[in-house]
């Protein structure tokens, strides 16, 4: 989960994470079982449509599989 986290941050710097979720299941867009990492932002001055980063981690070995970033 570390990894993860990391990479959100680098994803997202200088935002206030509003919430954060995390889990293990099916991710039908990779085909394969990943942890999922979720973390909601809030509006922040720099970037204001910045929303949402989303991390996928191999549960075996913990690599970052995919990460993306969705803004409204």
């Amino acid at each position: 989960m570390q990894k993860g986290a990391q990479t959100i941050q680098a994803l997202a710097p200088d935002h206030e994470w509003a919430t954060w979720e995390c889990g293990l299941g099916e991710e039908r867009k990779l085909a394969a079982t990943v942890w999922t990492i979720h973390a909601s932002f809030r509006p922040a001055v720099r970037r204001p449509d910045f929303r949402d980063a989303h991390v996928y981690l191999d549960p075996v070995d913990g690599t970052v599989v995919h990460s993306a970033v969705y803004e409204r």
